[in-house]
């Protein structure tokens, strides 16, 4: 492996890795507990599910991992697409802190099979991620 792919690799692991120790954190820290199976399953499918793509595109399409590397509204250069990246970023944020939140206070009982249900759309969407990644880079080849 070359030394600027060694580099993107290495930046892409510690990404990841930083990405899933936030995650947890934003789970279980509100949720003030681990005893939090529903957290604990979708913190599992999300960071398996991540590093997996990561670890196909890092083998396969090097340059697409490098080019997503840098992501958020600092990322961007329009502003639409800033203010986009923002309400996203505040979206997914609120999507963890919201539950553990109410884990935390009990002001909801869901039941187990739709908490399984959900994780299955994760799993499902993150896929659908997977396959438009790596469609669009079999275009972008194409023009080439």
């Amino acid at each position: 492996m070359s030394k600027p792919a060694l580099s993107i690799t290495k930046q892409a692991f510690l990404g990841l890795a930083a990405l899933a120790a936030l995650l947890w954190i934003a789970l279980f820290l509100p949720a003030w507990t681990l005893n939090y199976w529903q957290a604990w399953i979708f913190w599992l499918v999300f960071v398996v599910s991540i590093t997996a793509i990561s670890a196909y595109f890092l083998k396969k399409d090097l340059n697409l991992i490098s080019s997503r590397l840098k992501v958020g509204p600092s990322a961007e250069k329009e502003g639409n697409q800033k203010i986009t990246q923002t309400v996203i970023s505040v979206f997914f944020i609120l999507l963890l802190l919201v539950p553990s939140i109410d884990h935390h206070f009990n002001w909801s009982n869901v039941l187990s099979s739709l908490s399984i249900t959900g994780d299955v759309f994760v799993a499902l969407g993150l896929l659908i991620i997977f396959l438009v990644f790596r469609e669009n880079a079999y275009i972008l080849y194409l023009l080439k």
